[in-house]
């Protein structure tokens, strides 16, 4: 059964890449109650707002793109 719930993040830095994969992250965020699930949330929340405006803007000057 595939998740109802998949964020990917990879963060790319001098030291290395990191990748953080997480599954039902709205289910881990309230079984959970770790500064790290919570610091993960809120980025995914803040690059889904960002996603979300990026698509907004694009659409309201009538190129509405793929943002995969």
């Amino acid at each position: 059964m595939d998740p109802i719930q998949y964020d990917e993040l990879r963060i790319e830095h001098d030291q290395g890449d990191v990748e953080i994969v997480v599954y039902h992250r709205a289910i881990l965020r309230v079984t959970t109650d770790g500064e790290a699930v919570r610091r993960i949330h809120q980025v995914s929340c803040r690059l889904e707002g960002l996603a979300w405006l990026v698509r907004s803007v694009r659409a309201s000057h009538g190129r509405v793109e793929n943002m995969t």
